[in-house]
């Protein structure tokens, strides 16, 4: 993890352990998970390359993983942060489509394996796409009971054995995009 971007999110989140996927091409800090290590252990991480980068026009983009365990039940369940490429009107717009099609394609194969193992899953992410229901069978993504809005670049989604009770856009803070707040239940 970068120096910087660990003191960053130590900062903003003094109770939270923090696991920062890095690569140089990554970005400091891109797709980070946090968790509270009062509560969880963590397993394991790791991180598969959605898609190659283009100079200039996009970075190369990551599946991020986080396997942890509720100290107290011993139960397990992933936690799984991606950040897609963003599809534009210009010269790239072709080669932008089709990665963001590899992003969606290495994401379903990430969850799949997870799914085949019985873990949970829960997603957290920027899917640069504004419709619901894109990231594939086997996941849900639930709608925002307050504010009532329609889908966010920022999204959530649950494995069909994880019971959301209920979900809402959150503040800003320091983002161009809306946090998405959502309370959980895990097998």
């Amino acid at each position: 993890m970068d120096a910087a971007v660990r003191d960053d999110l130590t900062e903003a989140l003094p109770t939270y352990a923090h696991v920062t996927f890095n690569r140089n091409d990554f970005g400091p800090g891109m797709n980070s998970i946090s968790f509270r290590p009062d509560l969880f252990r963590l397993v394991d991480s790791d991180w598969q390359q959605a898609c190659e980068g283009r100079l200039n026009v996009a970075p190369a983009r990551f599946v991020c993983w986080a396997v942890l365990e509720h100290i107290a039940t011993g139960i397990r369940f992933v936690a799984v942060n991606c950040h897609f490429t963003k599809v534009v009107a210009d010269e790239h717009e072709q080669w932008r489509r089709d990665m963001w099609g590899r992003n969606l394609t290495v994401l379903r194969q990430v969850v799949a394996g997870f799914r085949i193992q019985g873990l949970p899953v829960l997603l957290g992410g920027d899917l640069n796409r504004q419709a619901w229901d894109i990231v594939g069978e086997g996941l849900i993504e639930p709608r925002y009971v307050e504010p009532p809005a329609g889908p966010t670049v920022d999204r959530i989604a649950v494995s069909k054995d994880v019971t959301v009770l209920d979900s809402r856009l959150g503040p800003q803070n320091g983002s161009d995009h809306f946090s998405v707040i959502a309370r959980l239940t895990i097998p």
